[in-house]
């Protein structure tokens, strides 16, 4: 019977060591189920604040585009009608040179006038050129103002569907760069249209003084007539009347035709 509950004992011991090594075991897995949950409640925290922090990023970026967009969009209407403006001035001032550096018969007043208007004309086209080509930078800059818009749009329809937070980084570095693209091309297209209305204000300059330069000759050019006219003897201006006086002296001449030998009335009367 001792034997018996020694053997007992000692079992009972065994199973008691069993349970508690069990035990043990259950609680340090309790402990690290714990751990992890709290690394996942915080991982979770920091995952709904940077979503939260990248909301108000891409709605501060969408504010941002889109008065940017808007100020720009004025900007280049402004700019684009003074240009406009500028272009039509300069095209009648071109016209007016044309018109004044020409004669009334359609003649160029001086040697060099077909020279300059040729020059004029090619640097007109060369202008209208420039003009164009800046045109289509606009249009292009546009359509790519119209992408990086629906681009926003499509971010928006993300946002709603709980979109990651990679995902939506990603997106907004892309629109980040897209912005800068945009900033940078609008910089060197608003380079471009200033260097047009330089080369716009050369061309006005450069008229100006031609049509001075066109009046100060056609000016010279009268006064030289008008003393040409004065310092001409009055026989080279009127032949004809000349001659008809010529006749006319020679009918009171005092020869009589009728005589057999021609001498004048003066020699007679000394002989």
């Amino acid at each position: 019977m001792v034997a018996c509950a020694q053997r007992a004992a000692r079992e009972c011991g065994e199973e008691l060591k069993r349970a508690r090594a069990e035990l043990a075991a259950a609680r340090s897995g309790e402990a690290e189920a714990k751990r992890a949950l709290a690394a996942a409640a915080a991982a979770e925290r920091q995952r709904r604040a940077e979503h939260t922090q990248l909301r108000q990023a891409h709605a501060a970026l969408q504010h941002k585009v889109s008065t940017w967009r808007v100020s720009e969009r004025a900007s280049l209407e402004r700019r684009l009608s003074e240009e406009r403006r500028a272009r039509a001035a300069a095209e009648q001032q071109l016209q007016r040179a044309r018109n004044t550096s020409r004669t009334p018969n359609g003649e160029c007043s001086s040697s060099g006038c077909g020279a300059r208007r040729a020059a004029h004309e090619a640097e007109a086209g060369a202008l209208r050129h420039e003009l164009a080509a800046a045109r289509a930078q606009l249009q292009q800059l546009q359509h790519d103002l119209q992408a990086a818009n629906e681009q926003v749009r499509s971010l928006e329809a993300q946002r709603s569907d709980n979109g990651s937070p990679l995902r939506l980084a990603e997106a907004w570095r892309a629109l980040q760069e897209r912005a800068a693209h945009l900033e940078r091309a609008l910089s060197a297209e608003t380079r471009v249209k200033l260097d047009l209305l330089s080369a716009l204000g050369d061309a006005k300059r450069r008229l100006h003084i031609q049509e001075g330069t066109i009046s100060k000759q056609e000016k010279e050019l009268e006064e030289l007539k008008a003393q040409m006219l004065a310092v001409m003897p009055t026989e080279f201006m009127t032949p004809v009347s000349s001659s008809v006086s010529k006749l006319r002296l020679s009918d009171g001449s005092p020869l009589d035709p009728n005589a057999s030998v021609y001498t004048p009335k003066q020699l007679m009367s000394d002989a």
